[in-house]
Protein backbone atom coordinates (compact mmCIF):
# COMPACT_ATOMS: atom_id res chain seq x y z
CA UNK A 1 0.00 0.00 0.00
CA UNK A 2 1.53 3.08 -1.22
CA UNK A 3 0.33 4.43 2.82
CA UNK A 4 3.22 1.78 4.29
CA UNK A 5 2.45 -0.04 7.02
CA UNK A 6 -1.34 1.61 7.07
CA UNK A 7 -3.86 -0.24 8.72
CA UNK A 8 -7.94 0.32 8.64
CA UNK A 9 -10.36 0.39 7.53
CA UNK A 10 -22.22 6.89 -7.02
CA UNK A 11 -28.30 9.63 -10.12
CA UNK A 12 -28.61 6.56 -12.30
CA UNK A 13 -27.28 7.25 -15.89
CA UNK A 14 -27.77 4.26 -18.79
CA UNK A 15 -24.52 2.59 -20.51
CA UNK A 16 -23.04 -0.44 -21.18
CA UNK A 17 -19.25 -1.79 -21.94
CA UNK A 18 -18.31 -5.15 -23.10
CA UNK A 19 -17.35 -8.33 -20.55
CA UNK A 20 -14.08 -7.69 -18.89
CA UNK A 21 -11.40 -10.26 -20.37
CA UNK A 22 -9.54 -13.06 -18.65
CA UNK A 23 -6.55 -14.17 -18.97
CA UNK A 24 -3.53 -16.44 -17.56
CA UNK A 25 -1.79 -15.96 -13.95
CA UNK A 26 -0.92 -12.50 -13.16
CA UNK A 27 -2.48 -11.35 -16.86
CA UNK A 28 -2.42 -7.56 -17.22
CA UNK A 29 -5.12 -5.67 -19.13
CA UNK A 30 -6.55 -2.40 -19.68
CA UNK A 31 -10.46 -1.68 -18.98
CA UNK A 32 -12.55 -2.40 -21.84
CA UNK A 33 -9.65 -4.37 -23.64
CA UNK A 34 -12.09 -7.16 -25.27
CA UNK A 35 -11.80 -11.30 -24.13
CA UNK A 36 -9.89 -13.22 -26.70
CA UNK A 37 -12.72 -16.00 -26.29
CA UNK A 38 -15.76 -16.31 -28.49
CA UNK A 39 -18.92 -14.73 -26.49
CA UNK A 40 -21.40 -17.26 -25.05
CA UNK A 41 -25.40 -16.37 -25.85
CA UNK A 42 -25.50 -15.91 -21.59
CA UNK A 43 -22.70 -12.71 -22.40
CA UNK A 44 -24.22 -11.69 -25.27
CA UNK A 45 -28.02 -11.78 -23.50
CA UNK A 46 -26.37 -10.32 -20.06
CA UNK A 47 -28.22 -7.24 -18.36
CA UNK A 48 -27.98 -4.22 -18.80
CA UNK A 49 -25.44 -2.08 -16.96
CA UNK A 50 -26.19 1.68 -15.31
CA UNK A 51 -23.75 4.28 -13.89
CA UNK A 52 -24.55 5.50 -10.11
CA UNK A 53 -22.61 8.49 -8.97
CA UNK A 54 -21.88 9.27 -5.21
CA UNK A 55 -23.66 11.78 -3.04
CA UNK A 56 -21.32 14.21 -3.21
CA UNK A 57 -20.54 14.32 -6.61
CA UNK A 58 -16.92 12.62 -6.43
CA UNK A 59 -16.68 9.63 -7.44
CA UNK A 60 -18.57 7.30 -10.18
CA UNK A 61 -18.66 3.50 -11.52
CA UNK A 62 -21.00 0.97 -13.65
CA UNK A 63 -22.51 -1.78 -12.32
CA UNK A 64 -25.64 -4.06 -13.37
CA UNK A 65 -28.80 -2.40 -13.17
CA UNK A 66 -30.25 -4.74 -10.64
CA UNK A 67 -27.60 -4.02 -8.05
CA UNK A 68 -28.43 -1.60 -5.60
CA UNK A 69 -26.08 1.46 -3.61
CA UNK A 70 -26.81 2.17 -0.01
CA UNK A 71 -27.01 5.68 1.45
CA UNK A 72 -23.59 6.22 2.48
CA UNK A 73 -22.81 6.33 6.26
CA UNK A 74 -20.66 9.10 7.01
CA UNK A 75 -18.19 9.29 10.49
CA UNK A 76 -16.86 12.16 12.58
CA UNK A 77 -13.65 12.52 10.27
CA UNK A 78 -15.64 12.67 6.94
CA UNK A 79 -14.88 9.08 5.55
CA UNK A 80 -18.11 8.31 3.19
CA UNK A 81 -18.59 4.38 3.19
CA UNK A 82 -21.27 3.55 0.12
CA UNK A 83 -22.16 -0.71 0.04
CA UNK A 84 -22.54 -1.92 -3.36
CA UNK A 85 -25.17 -4.67 -3.07
CA UNK A 86 -25.83 -7.34 -5.58
CA UNK A 87 -29.34 -8.90 -5.76
CA UNK A 88 -30.41 -10.16 -2.59
CA UNK A 89 -29.17 -7.65 -0.57
CA UNK A 90 -25.64 -9.05 -0.09
CA UNK A 91 -23.16 -6.30 -0.23
CA UNK A 92 -20.32 -7.43 -2.32
CA UNK A 93 -18.23 -4.10 -3.08
CA UNK A 94 -17.23 -1.00 -0.39
CA UNK A 95 -16.47 2.13 -1.99
CA UNK A 96 -14.91 5.31 0.58
CA UNK A 97 -13.58 8.46 -0.05
CA UNK A 98 -11.68 11.12 1.86
CA UNK A 99 -10.36 7.98 4.08
CA UNK A 100 -9.02 9.38 7.36
CA UNK A 101 -7.31 7.56 10.47
CA UNK A 102 -4.81 5.22 8.65
CA UNK A 103 -1.74 4.23 9.69
CA UNK A 104 -0.65 1.17 12.12
CA UNK A 105 1.62 -1.12 12.94
CA UNK A 106 1.41 -3.83 10.31
CA UNK A 107 2.71 -7.32 10.51
CA UNK A 108 4.68 -8.44 13.69
CA UNK A 109 6.74 -11.27 13.99
CA UNK A 110 5.35 -13.76 16.49
CA UNK A 111 2.11 -11.72 16.67
CA UNK A 112 0.74 -11.10 13.68
CA UNK A 113 3.61 -12.72 10.86
CA UNK A 114 3.80 -12.41 7.18
CA UNK A 115 3.43 -15.07 4.87
CA UNK A 116 3.44 -16.11 1.07
CA UNK A 117 1.87 -13.26 -0.99
CA UNK A 118 1.90 -12.68 -4.65
CA UNK A 119 -0.74 -11.42 -7.14
CA UNK A 120 -3.04 -13.30 -9.41
CA UNK A 121 -4.03 -11.16 -11.82
CA UNK A 122 -4.51 -7.43 -12.36
CA UNK A 123 -6.16 -4.99 -14.48
CA UNK A 124 -4.99 -1.02 -14.51
CA UNK A 125 -7.56 1.71 -13.99
CA UNK A 126 -6.66 5.30 -15.10
CA UNK A 127 -7.24 7.21 -11.81
CA UNK A 128 -5.11 10.49 -10.97
CA UNK A 129 -2.68 10.04 -7.90
CA UNK A 130 -0.60 11.63 -5.54
CA UNK A 131 3.25 11.14 -5.75
CA UNK A 132 4.51 8.51 -3.98
CA UNK A 133 8.07 7.72 -2.38
CA UNK A 134 6.38 3.73 -1.42
CA UNK A 135 9.23 1.42 -3.31
CA UNK A 136 5.93 -0.87 -3.96
CA UNK A 137 4.49 1.96 -5.91
CA UNK A 138 2.20 0.67 -8.79
CA UNK A 139 -0.34 2.39 -11.36
CA UNK A 140 -3.84 2.91 -9.89
CA UNK A 141 -4.92 -0.93 -10.53
CA UNK A 142 -7.78 -3.76 -9.89
CA UNK A 143 -5.54 -6.34 -8.13
CA UNK A 144 -6.44 -9.63 -7.73
CA UNK A 145 -3.99 -10.73 -4.56
CA UNK A 146 -3.24 -14.06 -2.41
CA UNK A 147 -1.36 -14.68 0.83
CA UNK A 148 -0.65 -18.12 1.78
CA UNK A 149 -1.65 -18.83 5.47
CA UNK A 150 -1.34 -22.10 6.86
CA UNK A 151 -3.95 -24.50 5.86
CA UNK A 152 -5.73 -22.01 3.57
CA UNK A 153 -5.04 -19.40 0.75
CA UNK A 154 -7.15 -16.07 1.64
CA UNK A 155 -8.05 -13.63 -1.43
CA UNK A 156 -7.83 -10.14 -1.62
CA UNK A 157 -9.87 -8.14 -4.69
CA UNK A 158 -10.13 -4.36 -4.62
CA UNK A 159 -8.35 -1.40 -6.61
CA UNK A 160 -4.70 -0.13 -4.83
CA UNK A 161 -1.88 1.97 -6.01
CA UNK A 162 0.92 0.11 -4.32
CA UNK A 163 1.93 -4.15 -3.46
CA UNK A 164 0.97 -4.92 -0.67
CA UNK A 165 4.92 -5.83 -0.28
CA UNK A 166 7.67 -5.42 -1.72
CA UNK A 167 9.59 -8.23 -0.09
CA UNK A 168 6.59 -11.00 -1.13
CA UNK A 169 5.28 -11.26 1.98
CA UNK A 170 1.76 -10.18 4.04
CA UNK A 171 -0.80 -10.37 6.54
CA UNK A 172 -3.24 -8.37 5.15
CA UNK A 173 -4.49 -6.70 2.30
CA UNK A 174 -4.54 -2.96 1.93
CA UNK A 175 -6.81 -1.54 -1.21
CA UNK A 176 -6.36 2.13 -0.94
CA UNK A 177 -5.75 5.11 -3.16
CA UNK A 178 -4.01 8.35 -2.37
CA UNK A 179 -5.66 10.28 -5.66
CA UNK A 180 -5.13 13.78 -6.95
CA UNK A 181 -8.76 14.66 -6.31
CA UNK A 182 -11.14 15.98 -3.99
CA UNK A 183 -11.95 11.93 -2.99
CA UNK A 184 -8.18 12.07 -1.59
CA UNK A 185 -8.03 8.54 -0.18
CA UNK A 186 -10.35 6.25 -1.59
CA UNK A 187 -10.93 2.60 -1.11
CA UNK A 188 -12.91 0.43 -3.39
CA UNK A 189 -13.09 -3.74 -2.90
CA UNK A 190 -14.84 -6.71 -2.85
CA UNK A 191 -16.40 -8.25 0.52
CA UNK A 192 -17.31 -11.78 0.68
CA UNK A 193 -19.45 -13.41 4.05
CA UNK A 194 -17.06 -15.47 6.06
CA UNK A 195 -18.96 -18.82 7.67
CA UNK A 196 -18.59 -17.31 11.39
CA UNK A 197 -21.24 -14.17 9.43
CA UNK A 198 -18.43 -11.70 9.22
CA UNK A 199 -17.24 -9.82 6.20
CA UNK A 200 -13.85 -9.71 4.70
CA UNK A 201 -11.62 -11.28 2.05
CA UNK A 202 -12.35 -14.76 0.70
CA UNK A 203 -10.54 -18.23 1.57
CA UNK A 204 -9.68 -21.11 -0.30
CA UNK A 205 -7.94 -24.41 0.41
CA UNK A 206 -5.25 -23.97 -2.47
CA UNK A 207 -3.94 -21.69 -5.22
CA UNK A 208 -5.26 -23.77 -7.61
CA UNK A 209 -9.00 -23.27 -6.10
CA UNK A 210 -8.10 -19.16 -5.96
CA UNK A 211 -7.03 -19.29 -9.43
CA UNK A 212 -10.19 -21.10 -10.95
CA UNK A 213 -12.27 -18.42 -9.03
CA UNK A 214 -10.99 -15.66 -11.71
CA UNK A 215 -13.15 -17.98 -14.26
CA UNK A 216 -16.64 -17.10 -12.74
CA UNK A 217 -18.89 -14.96 -13.68
CA UNK A 218 -18.72 -13.23 -9.64
CA UNK A 219 -14.95 -12.57 -10.26
CA UNK A 220 -15.69 -11.39 -14.01
CA UNK A 221 -18.45 -8.79 -12.90
CA UNK A 222 -16.43 -7.25 -9.53
CA UNK A 223 -13.93 -6.78 -11.58
CA UNK A 224 -15.42 -5.31 -14.15
CA UNK A 225 -17.33 -3.05 -12.20
CA UNK A 226 -14.32 -2.22 -10.10
CA UNK A 227 -12.71 -0.91 -13.27
CA UNK A 228 -14.60 1.29 -14.53
CA UNK A 229 -13.85 4.14 -11.30
CA UNK A 230 -14.04 7.62 -12.20
CA UNK A 231 -13.28 10.07 -10.37
CA UNK A 232 -14.21 13.79 -10.63
CA UNK A 233 -10.92 16.07 -11.26
CA UNK A 234 -9.93 18.76 -8.78
CA UNK A 235 -11.01 22.12 -9.50
CA UNK A 236 -8.59 24.29 -10.66
CA UNK A 237 -7.81 26.99 -8.49
CA UNK A 238 -8.93 28.26 -5.02
CA UNK A 239 -12.54 27.58 -5.97
CA UNK A 240 -15.25 24.91 -3.47
CA UNK A 241 -15.75 24.16 -0.01
CA UNK A 242 -12.79 23.55 2.40
CA UNK A 243 -12.18 22.34 5.96
CA UNK A 244 -9.73 24.15 7.85
CA UNK A 245 -6.91 22.50 10.09
CA UNK A 246 -4.27 24.94 11.61
CA UNK A 247 -1.47 24.46 13.75
CA UNK A 248 -1.66 27.92 15.99
CA UNK A 249 -2.17 27.81 19.32
CA UNK A 250 -3.02 31.39 20.73
CA UNK A 251 -6.48 30.15 22.42
CA UNK A 252 -7.83 33.52 21.37
CA UNK A 253 -9.95 31.97 18.25
CA UNK A 254 -9.61 28.45 16.86
CA UNK A 255 -9.71 28.00 12.51
CA UNK A 256 -9.33 24.01 12.79
CA UNK A 257 -13.01 22.67 12.22
CA UNK A 258 -14.22 25.71 10.70
CA UNK A 259 -15.42 26.13 6.82
CA UNK A 260 -13.74 27.77 4.09
CA UNK A 261 -15.77 28.46 0.49
CA UNK A 262 -14.85 30.12 -2.32
CA UNK A 263 -16.48 31.26 -5.36
CA UNK A 264 -15.80 33.66 -8.38
CA UNK A 265 -13.05 35.52 -5.98
CA UNK A 266 -15.36 35.88 -2.81
CA UNK A 267 -14.62 34.05 0.37
CA UNK A 268 -16.21 33.32 3.44
CA UNK A 269 -15.13 31.33 6.24
CA UNK A 270 -17.70 30.28 8.67
CA UNK A 271 -17.77 29.66 12.66
CA UNK A 272 -19.98 28.33 15.05
CA UNK A 273 -20.67 32.08 16.50
CA UNK A 274 -19.89 34.16 13.08
CA UNK A 275 -19.74 34.67 9.54
CA UNK A 276 -16.55 36.21 8.33
CA UNK A 277 -16.80 37.81 4.45
CA UNK A 278 -13.85 39.25 2.34
CA UNK A 279 -12.42 38.51 -1.28
CA UNK A 280 -9.83 35.18 -2.46
CA UNK A 281 -6.96 36.84 -4.97
CA UNK A 282 -4.49 34.79 -7.07
CA UNK A 283 -1.02 36.27 -6.61
CA UNK A 284 0.94 34.43 -8.76
CA UNK A 285 1.22 31.02 -8.00
CA UNK A 286 -0.57 32.23 -4.08
CA UNK A 287 -4.07 32.62 -3.85
CA UNK A 288 -4.64 35.01 -0.75
CA UNK A 289 -7.58 34.88 1.62
CA UNK A 290 -8.66 38.16 3.10
CA UNK A 291 -12.32 38.07 5.34
CA UNK A 292 -13.53 40.20 8.29
CA UNK A 293 -16.12 39.97 10.27
CA UNK A 294 -19.15 42.17 12.07
CA UNK A 295 -18.11 41.01 15.62
CA UNK A 296 -14.38 42.21 15.21
CA UNK A 297 -12.55 39.27 13.50
CA UNK A 298 -9.89 39.47 10.67
CA UNK A 299 -8.08 36.77 9.04
CA UNK A 300 -5.63 36.56 6.64
CA UNK A 301 -4.55 32.95 4.83
CA UNK A 302 -1.66 33.29 2.08
CA UNK A 303 -0.71 29.47 0.25
CA UNK A 304 -0.85 27.75 -2.64
CA UNK A 305 -2.99 24.77 -4.35
CA UNK A 306 -1.37 21.84 -5.39
CA UNK A 307 -4.02 18.63 -5.80
CA UNK A 308 -7.22 20.81 -4.89
CA UNK A 309 -5.82 20.99 -0.96
CA UNK A 310 -4.79 24.23 -0.02
CA UNK A 311 -1.67 25.00 2.27
CA UNK A 312 0.26 28.01 3.49
CA UNK A 313 0.64 30.14 6.52
CA UNK A 314 -1.57 33.11 7.81
CA UNK A 315 -2.23 35.52 11.09
CA UNK A 316 -5.44 36.31 12.29
CA UNK A 317 -6.43 38.99 15.15
CA UNK A 318 -9.24 41.39 16.51
CA UNK A 319 -10.39 44.25 15.44
CA UNK A 320 -11.18 47.47 17.34
CA UNK A 321 -14.27 49.21 16.57
CA UNK A 322 -12.01 51.96 15.16
CA UNK A 323 -10.67 49.55 12.86
CA UNK A 324 -7.17 49.41 14.43
CA UNK A 325 -5.80 45.57 14.84
CA UNK A 326 -5.82 44.92 18.10
CA UNK A 327 -4.19 41.33 19.06
CA UNK A 328 -3.14 38.67 16.63
CA UNK A 329 -1.99 35.36 16.42
CA UNK A 330 0.19 33.74 13.73
CA UNK A 331 -0.79 30.48 11.66
CA UNK A 332 2.94 28.87 11.15
CA UNK A 333 0.82 26.58 8.97
CA UNK A 334 -2.88 25.29 7.36
CA UNK A 335 -4.73 22.47 5.46
CA UNK A 336 -7.88 23.64 3.37
CA UNK A 337 -9.07 20.56 1.77
CA UNK A 338 -12.09 19.93 -0.06
CA UNK A 339 -14.90 18.92 1.41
Amino acid sequence: MTIAGALVCMAVLAGCTSPSATGPAAATRSPGEPSADSPSPTATAESAWVAYTTRDGLATWSMPADWTVGPPAVDELGTATYDVDAPGGATRLVFQDKVMGLGGPGCIPGTRPAYPYQTLDHTDVPLPVTPSQYPGAVPPRVAYESIAFPGRVSIGLGITDGLQSTDGTACEFLHYVSTATAARIISFAAQYAAADGTWGDRTFADLDAAQAYRQTTEYRTLVRILASLQLRPAAAGLEGTYDIVETAQCGIFDLTGQVLTVRAGRATITTPGQTLAGTAVQQGARWVVSVSGAQSTRVDLTGTVSAGVYRGTGRYGGIHAGGQTGWTCDIPSFTASPR
